[in-house]
């Protein structure tokens, strides 16, 4: 038991050095605070999708954005698509677990919000297909996954975390969209 947990540590700290000593990275993550923090400043509002743990990441980081991380500040306008279980199970008994996001992200994204997609495997119709519907309604994503581009081969929204282990991915993840947070609290 101690082993393991020393070595996933280990893991841990090689890619969160891969991550400092990674220029492309530091770009991208500074990209996506700068996108987050405009979308905000232009009354847009933050969307996020994800599957299972990542659904799970998505209501935890949104609740970041519309109650407080750190500081007191107003609410920043967030949601989770999916998080009303009967719509989701709705449209998914009516037209395919694949056409779970569409529906609604069609319904309300503006093209001034930020479609936020977390998928370890890159390998999930139902993000792929969202990604789709968000280019044909030219509204701004980011995929974030692991070392896999799945779906997303030479996606430039892309942003990749060194790993295929699911349980890597996630925590990092987290981690990053806690820095854009907190980016943003210091900066708005």
């Amino acid at each position: 038991m101690i082993k393991e947990f020393y070595q996933k540590i280990e893991t841990h700290e090689s890619i969160y050095k891969n991550i400092i000593n990674n220029k492309s990275f530091e770009q991208k993550l500074l990209s996506m605070s700068l996108l987050i923090k405009d979308t905000i400043k232009n009354k847009g509002k933050i969307i996020f999708a994800g599957n299972g743990g990542s659904f799970a990441d998505s209501l935890h980081i949104s609740a970041e954005f519309t109650g407080k991380f750190k500081t007191q500040r107003d609410s920043y306008p967030s949601l989770v698509l999916g998080a009303n279980i009967a719509y989701t199970t709705a449209v998914a008994n009516d037209y395919g677990y694949e056409k779970i996001f569409l529906r609604e992200f069609d319904s309300c994204a503006k093209n001034s919000d930020l479609l936020i997609c977390l998928t370890t495997s890159a390998k999930s119709n139902n993000i792929y297909d969202l990604v789709q519907l968000s280019k044909k309604k030219n509204i701004k994503y980011i995929v974030i996954t692991g070392s896999d581009n799945g779906f997303f081969v030479n996606d430039e929204s892309l942003i990749n975390i060194n790993s295929l282990d699911t349980d890597v991915i996630q925590e990092i993840t987290i981690m990053i969209l806690h820095s854009a947070v907190d980016y943003l609290e210091k900066n708005i």
